[in-house]
């Protein structure tokens, strides 16, 4: 049985004084991306008035029973699927806009899923049913792993297991607000750490 997930706090940079992020930050936020103060960064969201300036260490820890482990932004909102029949975690950026969200999945594709596709044939509809480009290959959590990416909309990436088992790991986000969570989603396939029975 899986355990529940715990979520913790890491330490924010206490170099960058608190009156200055708030002034920054502020409830009506920016029409443009700021200049924010130094231990800060755009953040954008979506609105009249959509940027504002977060802390840059601003991640939380993610951890899911012995399973896996990373971190993910404070901004992004978790929802825990993992007991559903197709294992599923996925985090929104907070906000109250319509539309298309900013959001990070994680899903784990297991070969006894009714719905079972092998890595490969996931790779194929990803291109054809996506229209999305072969974004190649990289190592996440010290494994041979494959990208798909359609510019501007999503990036994938997929994370092969034991027994032909594999997760997919996917950013998706409107076009004005997708190169500024790209890094988010690297962060989180940085982190990320499998336990030993899983990869």
């Amino acid at each position: 049985m899986i355990a529940g997930l715990v979520l913790s706090a890491s330490r924010a940079d206490e170099t960058v004084p608190k009156q200055t992020i708030e002034a920054a930050s502020g409830l009506k936020g920016f029409s443009s991306a700021p200049k924010c103060p130094i231990g800060t960064h755009a953040v954008a969201s979506r609105g009249l008035q959509p940027y504002r300036c977060l802390r840059d260490d601003l991640y939380r820890s993610y951890k899911l029973g012995g399973e896996m482990s990373f971190e993910y932004p404070r901004g992004f909102e978790p929802r825990d699927g993992w007991k559903e029949d197709v294992p599923t975690i996925s985090f929104t950026l907070d906000s109250a806009a319509a539309g298309k969200p900013v959001m990070i999945t994680i899903t784990k594709i297991e070969h006894a899923q009714p719905a079972y596709i092998d890595l490969e044939g996931a790779l194929a509809k990803d291109k054809d049913w996506q229209d999305a480009k072969d974004g190649g290959s990289v190592t996440i959590a010290g494994i041979a792993s494959r990208l798909t990416f359609v510019a501007g909309e999503s990036k994938t990436a997929y994370v092969p297991l034991a027994q032909d088992n594999y997760y997919t790991i996917v950013y998706s986000a409107p076009a004005e607000a997708y190169g500024v969570h790209l890094a988010a989603f690297e962060h989180l396939l940085k982190t990320l750490r499998l336990s030993r029975r899983e990869s």
